[in-house]
C-alpha cells in the first residue's frame, strides 16, 4: 500500500512538472530553449545615461533663454553661463510693451577659452529694435565669462542664444 501511494506521488509529480514547462516551451520562440528564451533584446537608445554623463536637458518651448552651443562644454559651464546672461538680460523694454511687441531674437557670439567676448551678431531679429537691443546688451554686459575647462581642451566656444520675448 505504501508502494503505491509513493508511486502515485511520484508519477503525479513527474506529470506536473511536464505540465508547468510545456507552456514555455510551446511559447519560446523556435531554436530558443532554456536560460536564452528569456534573454530581452535592448538597443543603446533604451539605456539610461551612465552615471558620469550628464543628459541634456529636454528643450521647453516655454524657455526664455536657450543655447545651441559648438564646440566641447561641460553642462556645469553652459548653466553658469546662461544663469549669468540670464540675470543682467533686464526687464521687458517698457516701449515694446507699449507696442505689444513679442518675438524671438538668435544672437550668435562667441567665447575664447579665458571666458572673453568675441564676435557678436544678431542672426535673426525678433521684429522689435528695442527687444533686440535689450538682448545684445545683455551678452555684452554679462562678459567676460568664467574661464573654460581646460579638461575639455578649451577652444572657443561659438554660441547662438535665444532670446524669447512673451507678453502676458
Amino acid at each position: 500500500m505504501k508502494f503505491r501511494l509513493v508511486l502515485c506521488l511520484v508519477v503525479s509529480l513527474g506529470l506536473h512538472a511536464a505540465l508547468f514547462s510545456l507552456p514555455w516551451q510551446i511559447l519560446a520562440p523556435e531554436g530558443r530553449q532554456g536560460a536564452d528564451m528569456y534573454s530581452v533584446g535592448l538597443s543603446s537608445e533604451d539605456l539610461p545615461p551612465l552615471p558620469d554623463e550628464e543628459p541634456e536637458p529636454p528643450r521647453d518651448e516655454e524657455d526664455s533663454l536657450s543655447f545651441d552651443v559648438e564646440g566641447q562644454v561641460s553642462p556645469d559651464y553652459l548653466y553658469r553661463l546662461k544663469a549669468r546672461i540670464f540675470a543682467v538680460w533686464g526687464d521687458y523694454p517698457a516701449a515694446a510693451i507699449a507696442r505689444g511687441s513679442q518675438g524671438t531674437v538668435s544672437i550668435v557670439f562667441v567665447v575664447d577659452p579665458a571666458g572673453g567676448l568675441g564676435q557678436l551678431a544678431i542672426v535673426s531679429s525678433s521684429g522689435d529694435r528695442d527687444l533686440d537691443e535689450c538682448a545684445r546688451r545683455a551678452i555684452e554686459d554679462a562678459s567676460p565669462f568664467d574661464p573654460q575647462e581646460a579638461s575639455l581642451g578649451a577652444g572657443e566656444l561659438r554660441i547662438t542664444g535665444h532670446f524669447r520675448y512673451i507678453l502676458d
